[in-house]
């Protein structure tokens, strides 16, 4: 009867343990799909991940029994936590700036260049000093009657591109082409006029409110190649991405202060929404991990204030109101530029950045 019951007892126990293991799941996959921060996602991971592994080893390696064995090895959970705990906020931190609220501007603008390998791994940035932005104006916002206009160029001649021959080795993608494309690294028309190069207002607007922008933008995987390249958003606003090819894509984004993406698209037709909840510092790289020729650039802003450069090197930003901004352009791989510039009530104003 001692031992039926002991046996009854020991399986009570078992049966809370996997409730306990399973309720302890859930909240990992719950806590997943929450928007947290770098640093309290690894907090959050790892202390489930802990309280996991403890009550594994209390009742599945009896260690509960051991009671001077438990307590070292709780000590040295602990102690482990702390050390797992510290080692990737050190590493975030001392490497990131981004992780600066956004209210305190860097001192410092980077200038970014990035390596079109065929890994296409975004962290092959090579980052150097850039140019101090200038103080950061005030503008009280007002009739947004002032437009800048204007163009980005390169100064002699471009760097030449390759073609993206790893295409031969996909038969999927390669009957898509009559010929090889070329990389779009850097894109030069005539007259070294720049394409696909960011182009916003950086300072000038700190205060203002802006209306939610509803406009859906579109970003699609067509020919094994993704379009556009180079694409602005504001915070908030939706991204329809597709797939119009008949072979598995995936969509892997690499933000800084937004959660990471990565979605695949196995059959063609596909699409899926994705909006952002903060803007960022600088364009994020997007890649496909199936094909790595593919890749573009992205920038979430949190004013309407941005473009990318069309084919003839050209941008405009409407309906600002007049003051003094900082307006930046940034190109991945010939880096970022900064000007300020004093704009009056309904005045057009010409804005030119030149790379060399």
């Amino acid at each position: 009867m001692s031992a039926g019951h002991d046996v009854a007892k020991e399986v009570k126990i078992y049966l809370k343990v996997f409730a306990a293991l399973a309720v302890l799941t859930v909240v990992t996959v719950g806590v997943a799909e929450i928007e947290f921060t770098v640093g309290l996602a690894i907090a959050v991971a790892l202390l489930v991940a802990s309280v996991k592994a403890t009550i594994v080893g209390l009742f599945f390696m009896h260690l509960k029994a051991e009671r001077s064995f438990t307590y070292w090895t709780l000590v040295l959970t602990a102690f482990f936590f702390v050390v797992l705990l510290a080692l990737p906020l050190w590493h975030y931190y001392d490497g990131n700036n981004s992780l600066l609220s956004s209210s305190s501007p860097p001192a410092k603008a980077t200038t970014t260049t990035q390596d079109d390998s065929s890994s296409g791994d975004a962290s092959s940035e090579v980052t150097k000093p850039a140019e101090d932005l200038p103080p950061a104006p005030v503008n009280t916002g007002g009739p947004k009657t002032a437009t800048f206009k204007g163009v980005v160029t390169l100064k002699g001649d471009p760097p030449k591109m390759r073609p993206l021959i790893q295409i031969k080795g996909n038969a999927d993608c390669a009957t898509l082409h009559d010929s090889l494309p070329i990389s779009q690294q850097v894109v030069v028309r005539d007259g070294g006029k720049l394409v696909n190069a960011f182009v916003y207002v950086t300072r000038g607007l700190e205060g203002q409110t802006f209306e939610k922008a509803t406009e859906k933008k579109f970003f699609d995987q067509k020919a094994c190649i993704y379009s556009p390249h180079a694409l602005g958003l504001q915070v908030g606003q939706p991204l329809e991405i597709s797939n119009s090819d008949a072979t598995l894509h995936n969509v892997h984004m690499f933000p800084k202060k937004n959660k990471e993406v990565n979605r695949g698209q196995p059959k063609q037709g596909m699409t899926f929404t994705q909006t952002f909840r903060r803007a960022e510092a600088k364009p994020f790289k997007v890649k496909c991990d199936v094909h790595p020729w593919m890749n573009a650039w992205i920038g979430v802003f949190d004013h309407p204030y941005h473009a990318v450069t069309g084919e003839d090197g050209s941008f405009e930003l409407p309906k600002i109101p007049a003051g003094t901004y900082t307006l930046t352009t940034w190109h991945e791989k010939l880096g970022q530029k900064n000007q300020q510039i004093t704009i009056a009530d309904g005045e057009t104003k010409e804005v030119s950045f030149e790379y060399e």
